[in-house]
């Protein structure tokens, strides 16, 4: 929740941010380089900056799952929409 509140106030803020979680894969190198406590592990980190707008990166595709095909939404027109 902390990270997807931060996501939106650099967004209010005109900055872009990308959420990764691959960052647990490489725990190993990221434990060299901060004197994390035992214990305590980074499970996700963020870009922060600007984006590139006619950068290739922005023109990949990914695709997604249409909400209807894993949400139930009850109570906002009088009745149910399931999926």
């Amino acid at each position: 929740m902390f990270l997807q509140t931060f996501m939106l106030a650099a967004r209010a803020r005109g900055l872009d941010t990308c959420p990764q979680v691959s960052f647990v894969r490489h725990e190993p190198v990221i434990r060299e380089c901060l004197p994390l406590p035992e214990g305590q592990t980074v499970v996700c980190g963020m870009s922060l900056g600007w984006a590139q707008e006619g950068s290739a990166l922005r023109q990949l595709a990914m695709p997604r799952e249409p909400v209807e095909a894993f949400t139930v939404f009850h109570g906002f027109d009088g009745g149910a929409t399931e999926a």
